[in-house]
């Protein structure tokens, strides 16, 4: 990746052997890099930069890297970097206008079962870059997260065509109820759903009370990941 600063060049290797730039360009590992959003979030006089990095095979990958500047090394580093399975970026967005924007985030990773091509069916996450680090932030809007739940709950208990997998909007589902504190409800809306919708016409024969158990195991260990 190659910045710019106060008309000098700085270059950084990309893990690929690869060169490219910040911006919308292809690599040649297959993959590409684009420059997602600028700005001085620290106020300390030097810019950050988010860089998403996606590279397809089998299925895609995205990493999301901020890249800040040593003044003392004079050179760009890695200050964090998130990355889940899928292009699971949405948007980002400076909802609150501080200038430190958000990352509206879709984990395919959320849970081994809960893995799926469709961002729509996907588990929310929002994240902000905060004193270096990414941090998750989801539970501060609790609006968003109601909304992503009723679409979750309407994609899985909806007629749905069969390369569709409605138990994964219904995981996301339960982990959006979590979050707003209303896991009991989702229990039992999850395990009706999944009862009388999605197991009746499961070619594999789901086992709700088992998927349960797997979706709120992810859950419990998302809760407890740093």
């Amino acid at each position: 990746i190659a910045f710019e600063r106060n008309g000098k060049s700085y270059d950084m290797p990309i893990g690929t052997g690869s060169r490219i730039g910040a911006s919308d360009v292809s690599g040649s590992n297959g993959g590409s890099a684009r420059l997602i959003w600028s700005g001085d979030i620290d106020k300390d006089g030097e810019a950050e930069y988010f860089v998403s990095f996606l590279s397809c095979g089998a299925y895609c990958d995205e990493e999301i890297r901020v890249y800040d500047f040593d003044t003392v090394k004079e050179g760009y580093f890695i200050a964090d970097q998130i990355g889940t399975k899928g292009p699971a970026l949405v948007t980002i967005d400076d909802f609150n206008h501080d200038g430190n924007p958000e990352l509206i985030l879709r984990n395919y990773s959320f849970c081994h079962r809960c893995a799926t091509a469709t961002l729509a069916h996907s588990a929310l996450a929002i994240m902000r870059f905060l004193n270096g680090k990414f941090r998750d932030v989801t539970s501060e809007y609790p609006d968003r997260i109601r909304t992503d739940a009723d679409v979750k709950l309407r994609i899985a208990t909806e007629p749905h065509e069969p390369y569709e997998a409605p138990e994964i909007a219904l995981a996301s589902y339960l982990f959006d109820k979590y979050r707003l504190g209303e896991i009991q409800d989702g229990r039992t809306t999850f395990d009706r759903v999944c009862l009388t919708v999605i197991a009746p016409t499961d070619s594999q024969r789901i086992d709700c009370a088992k998927y349960r158990m797997e979706v709120e195991s992810a859950i419990a260990a998302f809760a407890t990941s740093p």
